[in-house]
């Protein structure tokens, strides 16, 4: 691959993930590289003036959360107009470990063209949080490739249905071929739509296992959080009504409805309404095929 590469980071959540984010992308970036900074969630003006000191940078401030689906492409966009030929979306919880950017450089360049790449994810104990992901159109789950070994070569050889969007390196071609991130999505999922795309063009996904990211991986709050679980129900029927096989969908939603039914239990236990409310309206949103932003209810 000849050409420059820009590193996509979308700013939500914590600052200091941000920092070490940032802190560990642009030491990789060579000439004509860039670091292209979505915020969306507005930064304080030390961590904007921090992004500042570096020419590398470009910070994007859309004034509100897009979602990570249209964040990301607003970046992106911003990318292919910049003249990138390889573009990485690294969440900003996450940090390229050295010489990764340099790995997915060089196996963009090799064998036949990739429609995406994708390091090795690990959890901060060094074990692997992801290096690919499987999902089972029965229920519309999705698990992690890898999930608890330890890195190793092995891994390059996983089969698997997606990239995980946490780290996740795209071709110019690509997008250019199969469009950009279904904003339809939000967030949750759209890295698994993406993926299915790029398979169906006839597009190879590659695990590049000696390209390593740490995942700071925190989520016990976040998996509990009825803004979760709406865009999670929801935008699991979405994917299920888009690539699932019509014969299986019966069998889907007996237990689609049977795995809502245990999360509304569980938000009735925890005295937590707002949760079961949104289990329910991703049901029901699903169903109807509204995608989009969250309701502001939610």
């Amino acid at each position: 691959m000849t050409g420059s590469v820009a590193v996509v980071v979308l700013h939500y959540g914590s600052e200091e993930d941000t920092r070490r984010c940032l802190a560990s992308a642009l030491p990789q970036l060579k000439a004509g590289d860039r670091l292209l900074v979505v915020w969306n969630r507005e930064p304080s003006e030390a961590l904007r003036a921090e992004a500042a000191r570096s020419e590398a940078v470009r910070a994007l401030s859309p004034g509100r959360n897009l979602g990570f689906a249209a964040g990301a492409n607003l970046a992106l966009r911003e990318g292919l107009a910049g003249g990138a030929a390889l573009l990485l979306l690294l969440n900003n919880d996450a940090t390229l470990s050295p010489g990764a950017l340099d790995r997915l450089r060089a196996a963009a360049a090799e064998g036949p063209p990739p429609g995406l790449l994708a390091p090795v994810v690990l959890r901060p104990d060094g074990r692997v949080w992801a290096a690919a992901g499987r999902v089972s159109w029965w229920t519309g789950r999705t698990r992690h490739v890898g999930e608890g070994e330890a890195p190793g070569d092995g891994l390059a050889a996983s089969r698997a249905d997606y990239l995980v969007g946490c780290a996740l390196a795209i071709p110019r071609e690509t997008l250019e071929r199969v469009g950009f991130l279904d904003e339809a999505l939000f967030v949750y999922g759209e890295d698994v739509d993406l993926s299915l795309r790029v398979v169906r063009a006839g597009l190879p996904l590659r695990v590049v296992p000696d390209a390593l990211v740490t995942h700071a991986a925190r989520g016990d709050e976040e998996r509990a959080s009825a803004r979760r679980a709406y865009l999670v129900n929801r935008n699991k029927i979405l994917l299920v009504r888009r690539y699932g096989a019509a014969w299986r969908r019966p069998a889907f939603w007996l237990l689609h409805l049977a795995g809502v039914a245990r999360r509304w239990l569980s938000g009735l236990l925890r005295g937590d309404a707002a949760f079961r409310r949104a289990a329910w309206l991703g049901l029901r949103d699903g169903w109807r095929g509204v995608g989009g932003p969250p309701p502001e209810s939610v």
